[in-house]
């Protein structure tokens, strides 16, 4: 068994998640930076196909298994006693921590085993919403979790001050989210199309707003025959059925879970998300990258990804009817008006949300914990 003197030399870093897509699609610049800088980088993940271009960049995967939504105590103390198995194996220098469960649990063991480590909250979710037993377990578990992290990182202010009010004395920060890749999400020339598309990007589930989404589309084409609604991403709950209602009722156009949606996304003349609650949109940040504008709910984790009647438009959340008028709104100004909107959206982003900046502030916290 290593000491703690010996555990501090090591060069291994593990990054622990809920799911392939997490690590790959927000993290892989800040995967690729730490092998770069000499780190032994350990994705202890679910199995996906999106951690195959991390391991061919150097990572080592190690599976887990991790069922997301679930609350059964039993397998949440195994997923926690899987973790202290694989600090013991690896002893690395610092946990990097995302998303709930990992967050908890991967932060409970590393307290246990003394080994640093830094949760990153992407978002609260439902279980701060409303008052009862699940949050009131949920913020035991956080303050428990949380007590011994270097710093907690949020990526909205509300956020900030929820876990700011549970851990008063800790070290916390808030991040510009997972930034973006502004290579990678170029700004791309606004669609010269007459059809106005608008795009939903995200997991199809009832939080995200989906529902709105759909009957907001039913409403508007009947004024505007003229716009199509598209659809992308993982259905995350039993959606199915309203999905292929929806196709079939020429309502929307569905394209499914997409390995890349810049080019989707450069094809919308807007991207819409009347979100319930987010930590802080990553496909609203890679929308106003792609100088597309924005139309949200007025909600913690959307309303920081664009200005108001600059690059883009607020709705009030879970209202079909305000949905619908600013989606109309946006349909009525003239081409120069929406592209205009999309150039601002894309200066914001290179002003505030490049994700080079979220990869030099865990290089900085990484190597002051090595020095």
């Amino acid at each position: 068994r290593k000491t703690l003197g010996e555990r501090v030399m090591s060069k291994t870093i593990l990054m622990c998640v809920n799911h392939d897509v997490v690590i790959y699609n927000f993290r892989k610049e800040l995967v690729e930076a730490l092998i770069e800088q000499g780190y032994d980088v350990v994705i202890v993940c679910p199995p996906g196909e999106r951690l195959k271009p991390l391991e061919r960049m150097g990572a080592k995967i190690h599976p887990v298994e991790l069922v997301r939504k679930s609350l059964n105590p039993i397998k949440d103390f195994k997923l926690y006693m899987l973790y202290i198995k694989i600090l013991k194996h690896y002893s690395p220098l610092i946990v990097l921590t995302y998303t709930i469960k990992p967050n908890v649990y991967a932060s409970l063991a590393s307290k246990r085993q003394k080994v640093p480590y830094i949760p990153n909250i992407t978002g609260l979710g439902k279980a701060f919403e409303n008052k009862g037993m699940i949050q009131w377990i949920t913020k035991r578990l956080y303050k428990t979790a949380f007590s011994k992290s270097k710093i907690i990182f949020v990526q909205n202010q509300r956020d900030l001050k929820v876990i700011q009010g549970l851990l008063p004395r800790q070290n916390i920060a808030q991040l510009p989210g997972s930034g973006v890749n502004l290579e990678e999400y170029a700004h791309s020339e606004y669609p010269s199309s007459e059809i106005i598309k608008f795009g939903f990007i995200a997991r199809i589930m009832k939080a995200k707003g989906i529902e709105e989404y759909i009957k907001a589309g039913q409403i508007v084409k009947k004024t505007y025959p003229n716009v199509e609604f598209h659809v992308a991403g993982f259905i995350d709950e039993n959606y199915e059925r309203l999905i292929e209602s929806a196709v079939k009722s020429n309502i929307i156009i569905y394209h499914g879970l997409l390995d890349s949606i810049y080019q989707l996304m450069a094809a919308m003349h807007a991207i819409v998300l009347p979100s319930y609650h987010e930590g802080l949109s990553n496909v609203l940040l890679e929308a106003a990258a792609t100088g597309r504008p924005i139309i949200a709910s007025k909600v913690p984790g959307c309303e920081e990804t664009f200005v108001e009647g600059l690059s883009g438009y607020g709705v009030e959340p879970k209202n079909l009817e305000s949905l619908v008028n600013v989606l109309e709104k946006f349909i009525q100004l003239d081409s120069t008006a929406k592209r205009q909107m999309g150039l601002e959206g894309r200066k914001l982003v290179e002003a505030h949300f490049n994700r080079e900046l979220v990869v030099k502030t865990y290089l900085k916290f990484i190597q002051e914990n090595e020095a």
